[in-house]
């Protein structure tokens, strides 16, 4: 008998984890990086994703105070933002601000190959950028 509840019990389960694939292979995404905002910079502070083909951009904000991650050209691109669970799609992303300790996933597929910078620009407890909180997107 309980070789049938384990039967049933992976049953119920199977449509979720047929269902998380069928939506990674909608997205088709083949490029993945992370980044972790803290103490004042971006680890790594570059990042390289090749053009044509759809990247997902984990940031997480690892500190105690809120981070933005600013990319200026990002102004026309659509994007998929993830956070914390909940999925929204927008045009464009010039500004992201993250609580402390929150995780963003940015997807979206570059189609023009360059190098975007991005920065945080933050006030508090002192000036980010200042500090040199800056990095480098590449995409070739």
């Amino acid at each position: 008998m309980k070789y049938w509840f384990l039967f049933v019990a992976f049953l119920s389960l199977a449509p979720v984890a047929l269902r998380a694939e069928d939506e990674d292979e909608a997205l088709h995404v083949t490029q993945r990086a992370t980044v972790r905002l803290a103490d004042y910079r971006f680890e790594p502070s570059t990042v390289t994703f090749k053009a044509g083909e759809t990247a997902e951009l984990t940031l997480i904000n690892a500190d105690t105070m809120l981070h933005e991650f600013v990319v200026p050209s990002f102004h026309d691109m659509t994007v998929e933002l993830e956070i914390n669970g909940v999925i929204a799609e927008t045009l464009g992303i010039v500004e992201l601000e993250l609580a402390p300790k929150t995780t963003a996933v940015l997807r979206f597929t570059p189609e023009q190959a360059g190098t975007h910078s991005f920065s945080c620009h933050a006030k508090k407890p002192k000036d980010h950028l200042a500090a040199g909180m800056t990095g480098t997107l590449m995409i070739r």
